[in-house]
């Protein structure tokens, strides 16, 4: 990309957050190699090459046509912005959240190094080898968990929310550790801070035998158990990180889920509605053993689950592989129209030689039964533990998704075309149609995912756990009374249930 349309228009913008990134770096007393500095300029890069791209795209589609090359001066891109006021305004926008959550990042980092040097087992915070901001979606004005690795090989993951749910999953895993569950869970640490918090970071790694993978997925059957119990949801693929025998769930925010109040739903027959309760129930709630999405109309559906093989998985998002390589010089991976997503880290595999192999997840579906039966014992042992448990909760924060993020993301995608960033017409318009289309959901619901739109965010909805009221990230009211039951409440009627 460093010699192509785009590239150049991108340029000036780099530059001139280099040398900004070097000193934030500086003042907040870190030391910033040249491959951590790249790391975050290139989320920079990722956030404002759409935005490029839009403005440059009616004239690369001229160019092509008539064969003669578009101007890549100074001038040329001035008289771009100059058509399109709403592309450049959105870059300003965008440069300053990544600058915002860097100098919060940085902040942080710098104010709670004494206990992270702790937790790491170092005596001081290394130079910062890699900087991944892009490792999740974009919330709350451009908000994004952050991946730091350290030049002696170390690492943190930095989440901006209040994760203190996270942590407290994790101490009631230690209890069925503790009661005798076999083989026992992998551990973690979750440092939450007010708001914000650090999270230990994990790498992917294969298992070193057969034996291994049995145990591997014994304990996918144990955390199955427990998370169907919690009544835990979208523990889908990208949320776990199989290190070697140790299958570890990334994202528990989820970990516990209130009962939903859909006023689209009516069931006048009573089998059906049982259906649907006996399927809330189960495990296939959890979206972990199997996912199943459709990128798109014609396409077959994607496996997206916890035992799905590694490899490229189709994303309903369009890519117009013409237009990216005028754009880029290359275009971005495909297929059928669509984008492809590779994915590794969530896949239990088997060292093998120099190599690693993927054994199909059917060959330990036995493992994975005589895990959850494993868990099921354990959690009638400690059922008066985890009824103790259970009550800390309250208060606390959950995530709730009330549409598919992929939805949010097509609009996003729609927000950043030339059409609509040409007229601000064009953009309401949307806003309009997208009203219309929720029209059976609450106007402040709508009203917020379109506040967040405008920034470019993916809306972040939560709930308290012995809530049901729908808020917004900041824990604003903006739906009382949205959901039938709080989470804790369901919790702990399936604990009582628990036989």
């Amino acid at each position: 990309m460093s010699d192509s349309p785009v590239a150049s228009g991108l340029r000036p913008s780099l530059q001139t957050n280099r040398r900004w990134l070097r000193r934030a770096a500086k003042r907040h007393e870190l030391e910033l190699t040249n491959s951590g500095c790249q790391g975050a300029l290139d989320g920079l890069e990722a956030l404002l090459a759409p935005l490029v791209l839009a403005v440059a795209e009616p004239e690369l589609r001229a160019a092509d046509r008539s064969g003669v090359a578009i101007g890549l001066d100074a001038d040329d891109w001035a008289s771009r912005w100059a058509r399109f006021p709403r592309a450049r305004a959105l870059v300003e926008l965008l440069t300053a959240q990544w600058r915002r959550q860097l100098e919060t990042a940085f902040t942080r980092l710098n104010q709670d190094r004494a206990g992270l040097c702790r937790r790491l087992g170092i005596a001081a915070l290394p130079p910062i080898s890699s900087l991944k901001l892009d490792a999740g979606d974009r919330h709350d004005d451009g908000q994004t968990v952050v991946l730091l690795g350290f030049v002696d090989g170390t690492g943190l993951v930095y989440k901006p929310k209040d994760l203190r749910v996270a942590a407290a999953v994790l101490e009631l895993l230690a209890i069925l550790d503790e009661a005798g569950l076999e083989p026992a869970l992998g551990r973690r640490w979750i440092w939450t801070r007010t708001g914000y918090a650090w999270e230990q970071r994990l790498e992917h790694r294969a298992c070193d035998s057969r034996d291994g993978l049995r145990r591997y997925y014994r304990r996918l059957g144990a955390l199955a158990r427990v998370m169907q119990l919690l009544g835990a949801g979208d523990l889908w693929l990208d949320n776990l990180i199989a290190v070697g025998e140790q299958p570890m769930f990334i994202d528990l925010e989820t970990a516990l889920s209130p009962g939903r109040s859909d006023p689209e739903a009516t069931f006048d027959d009573p089998a059906h509605a049982m259906a649907r309760y006996l399927v809330d129930q189960s495990v296939v709630a959890l979206a972990m053993l199997s996912m199943r999405v459709s990128p798109g109309p014609g396409l077959a559906d994607e496996e997206l689950g916890v035992l799905a093989p590694p490899g490229s998985f189709c994303l309903p998002y369009r890519v117009d592989a013409d237009l990216e390589r005028m754009a880029f010089g290359e275009a971005s991976p495909h297929r059928d129209g669509h984008a492809l997503w590779s994915h590794r880290q969530h896949a239990a595999l088997l060292a093998e030689g120099e190599g690693e192999v993927f054994v199909d997840p059917a060959c330990f579906a036995e493992e994975i039964l005589a895990g959850m039966d494993e868990a099921q014992r354990v959690l009638l042992v400690v059922r008066k533990r985890i009824s103790a448990w259970l009550e800390t909760l309250a208060g606390l924060p959950l995530r709730v998704i009330r549409r598919h993020t992929w939805l949010y993301g097509r609009v996003l995608r729609k927000l950043q075309r030339p059409a609509l960033l040409a007229d601000g017409a064009a953009s309401e318009a949307l806003f309009a149609a997208w009203r219309q289309a929720a029209a059976s959901s609450d106007a402040a619901l709508v009203d917020a995912e379109i506040a967040a739109f405008r920034r470019l965010d993916v809306p972040y909805l939560c709930v308290r756990a012995d809530g049901c009221d729908l808020l917004d990230g900041a824990g604003a009211v903006l739906v009382a009374a949205a959901f039938d039951e709080s989470a804790l409440a369901r919790a702990r009627a399936r604990l009582a249930g628990l036989a």
